[in-house]
């Protein structure tokens, strides 16, 4: 038995796929709010380990995202590890892909050619783990922990925004120098 579709309407419209993404990116900008995303510059990094020793944050750029849980933060709240208080208060946060491109890679790009910013990583194509972003409404830096971009349904076969899991920035001696005084202010804390 064949299977009964519409003959007249194809999955994989680049029209479509563009509307959805505006209508996406629009109610992201209606019901989200402007967030400061910091990406990590990463100055010395261990290659035995894969983690970094020296990294610093010389960019803060302003970007609109969604808060998916408003009425407070989600998971384990406080609680004693093995050593001492952990605080686990993860963020859950939407991004649009489109938005991500034309405000952060562009800036990115920019600060790259002017020489304001010598980031190992070339190929910043999506949001990175290990980046900050910060709340200006709550006074939070959080840190991405987590970047979902591979969600299983694709609308019209393609995915438009990122989900970023975020929780409480531990500050390790990095150095955050973005020009932006209520976020500089973190490395004095």
């Amino acid at each position: 038995m064949a299977a009964i579709i519409n003959k007249f309407y194809k999955q994989n419209k680049t029209n479509e796929q563009g509307l959805l993404e505006s209508l996406i990116t629009e109610s992201i900008q209606i019901m989200g709010s402007t967030y400061w995303y910091l990406p990590r510059d990463v100055q010395i990094e261990d290659l035995i380990l894969g983690e970094d020793i020296v990294s610093k944050f010389p960019l803060a750029i302003p970007i609109e995202m969604y808060l998916t849980a408003p009425t407070g933060f989600m998971g384990d709240k406080e609680m004693f590890g093995k050593f001492g208080l952990e605080l686990r208060n993860p963020y859950k946060l939407v991004v649009g892909k489109r938005r991500w491109e034309q405000e952060v890679k562009t800036q990115f790009d920019t600060a790259l050619a002017n020489g304001e910013a010598s980031f190992a990583v070339k190929n910043y194509i999506r949001p990175r783990e290990g980046d900050l972003v910060y709340d200006p409404m709550t006074k939070y830096l959080m840190e991405i922990k987590f970047v979902d971009h591979d969600v299983e349904f694709y609308a019209l076969g393609k995915n438009y925004q990122y989900y970023l899991s975020c929780e409480a920035f531990q500050y390790q001696q990095e150095e955050i120098a973005t020009g932006i005084p209520e976020i500089d202010l973190f490395q004095l804390n």
